[in-house]
């Protein structure tokens, strides 16, 4: 099963609803319109090749039988002669196409009826057998042309039969062929133009027609491959063995692989196959979602069988990144979560204010003991995280719309960088902050506060907990690709101790911290910018020790035009 043969067409353009390129894979083209035409005079002149040169071969062998024996062989030795050498070259004109077809079809013809009404006249009694062979140059004829030139034919070959007969009658003083005979062949002659005339009409007419049926399902299949080539879901068809025999591009890139490992897809994802095989074995059963590899994105795969249930043609598979749905599910989330908040900051936010406000009338009291001083700081302290906490709530809650723009990654980060170093007291020539990348451009469509705020609040967690001996700070922002150029990819790296194995679940969750003074909200803010952006944010443990925080930004061409 060859590679290439395994995927749909990489089709970067629909296809033409006009049908000026209907014919461009499959329809008939004009060529082979061409072809189809030709090739009925070639059997023609074929037939005149076998009836020549047969009468050829008969005549040079008339010692062994006496089927001349009463007859002048001389005339019929010269008509039969050139009558097979304007056959051969006609076999010539036919394979040159010149002159043009319908020049040639009226020039075989025509010599039909003058080689057949000559042999018919020098072959005595066997002239009225010979006669008949008209009837075949006429029906040939007919089909090739159209219904006045195949009349045309027809009163020709009638003409040549009743002048022959006249002229045997008063001249050659010959009855080898009747008048009435003569007759019969007009007839004859007439109804088969007529016959094969109405006949070719109807075969040309069922051609246009199947042709032009072909020409929509051609359209159609364009239609099909680039709509499915197109899709951001993944479409993989399986054989009833389970192995692969089709698949889009989005399969590939959302399964990391490429033509060459295409067939080992379900054994380079045991998790992908293993729901398979639950679901075969279990049609009920409901698909979890996977991750083909830590750090990616998360897909929700779904089956369907193909073909009856009796008979098992193969399975079908459907791989949807979950970032849309996790979207729709988060806005869902952060509209419950406004309405609740909307109703109880109010209630908070007034007890709050009253209690840090005494507690700082408290502290300025000149009767409080000094070791009651430590419990207003606390008051202090407190009460402003809790205002942080609701403060990040409401922002989560109360998030405005979305407006996205294409981000030039490179130029944005360098920007960032210095804002960055300048507002942490950094210095931009110790390379505190260092930027890298490969020499391709990547860009992103995403909100540009939205961008910034996960970016800032990556770098200040870098800063905070990456801190080296001697508090010296290093953080890389490093742009790469996840295989496509289109698929980049934003590394925040420190070189801290890194985040503990048992707690890597649970840093993004709400209200999840380890530091005393903070609230919890930081990653999961950041987490929900990115889904809202159709990003994925995951925390790696490099192999050098490092800790890593990756964006993984959407595919940039679900914003090119179709």
């Amino acid at each position: 099963m060859s590679t290439e043969a395994n995927n749909w067409p990489n089709t970067n353009t629909p296809p033409n609803y006009h049908g000026a390129e209907r014919r461009s894979s499959g329809a008939p083209s004009q060529a082979d319109t061409a072809n189809n035409t030709w090739r009925p005079l070639q059997l023609l002149n074929l037939y005149r090749l076998l009836i020549s040169g047969g009468l050829c071969v008969l005549l040079a062998t008339t010692n062994h039988h006496d089927l001349f024996n009463d007859i002048n062989l001389l005339p019929l030795g010269i008509i039969s002669l050139g009558y097979l050498v304007c056959s051969v070259f006609y076999a010539s004109t036919i394979s040159l196409r010149k002159p043009k077809f319908s020049q040639q079809v009226s020039i075989h013809i025509i010599t039909d009826v003058i080689a057949i009404t000559l042999l018919a006249h020098f072959s005595g009694d066997m002239g009225n057998d010979i006669a008949v062979l008209l009837a075949v140059s006429v029906a040939g004829g007919s089909v090739l042309s159209t219904g006045r030139t195949a009349l045309f034919f027809a009163a020709l070959a009638s003409f040549a039969v009743l002048a022959d007969t006249f002229y045997s009658h008063t001249v050659a003083t010959s009855y080898a062929v009747s008048y009435t005979h003569a007759g019969i062949l007009g007839v004859t002659f007439f109804a088969t133009a007529i016959l094969a005339t109405y006949l070719a009409q109807r075969i040309r007419n069922s051609e246009n027609l199947a042709e032009q049926r072909g020409s929509e399902l051609l359209t159609m299949e364009q239609l099909t491959r680039y709509v499915i080539q197109r899709m951001q879901t993944g479409v993989l068809v399986l054989d009833d063995n389970n192995q692969p025999q089709l698949m889009n591009q989005s399969t590939q890139e959302l399964l990391s692989i490429d033509k060459n490992t295409q067939n080992q897809c379900l054994d380079m994802h045991p998790t992908l196959k293993q729901e398979l095989l639950h679901w075969q074995q279990d049609k009920q059963y409901q698909p979890n979602p996977i991750k083909i590899r830590q750090g990616a994105r998360e897909l929700m795969p779904r089956f369907a069988q193909l073909g009856r249930k009796q008979e098992n043609a193969g399975t079908l598979i459907f791989l949807e990144d979950n970032t849309a749905l996790a979207q729709q599910a988060q806005q869902l989330k952060l509209a419950s979560l406004g309405r609740l908040t909307a109703s109880i900051a109010h209630e908070i936010r007034n007890p709050l204010s009253a209690i840090s406000h005494a507690g700082q009338l408290l502290a300025e009291s000149a009767q409080i003991h000094k070791n009651d001083q430590r419990l207003t700081e606390i008051i202090s302290q407190q009460s402003k995280r809790l205002d942080k906490i609701v403060g990040n709530v409401m922002q989560l809650s109360q998030r405005k719309a979305i407006h996205t723009e294409s981000i030039n990654l490179l130029a944005w980060l360098a920007q960032l960088k210095e804002e960055f170093c300048q507002s942490m007291g950094l210095d931009l020539d110790q390379n505190s902050v260092s930027i890298t990348s490969d020499n391709t451009s990547y860009s992103t469509n995403f909100d540009p506060s939205h961008l910034h705020q996960v970016v800032w609040n990556l770098c200040a967690n870098a800063l905070q907990h990456g801190q080296q001996k001697q508090n010296k700070v290093k953080i890389a922002m490093c742009l790469s690709h996840d295989g496509k150029p289109y698929l980049p990819v934003l590394d925040i790296i420190d070189y801290g101790p890194g985040v503990d194995k048992q707690l890597i679940d649970k840093i993004f969750e709400p209200f999840f911290t380890t530091d005393h003074a903070g609230t919890g909200l930081g990653l999961y803010i950041a987490r929900e910018l990115c889904t809202n952006n159709q990003a994925h944010l995951n925390y790696l443990r490099l192999n050098d020790g490092r800790a890593c925080f990756r964006i993984n930004f959407a595919d940039t061409r679900r914003h090119q035009t179709a």
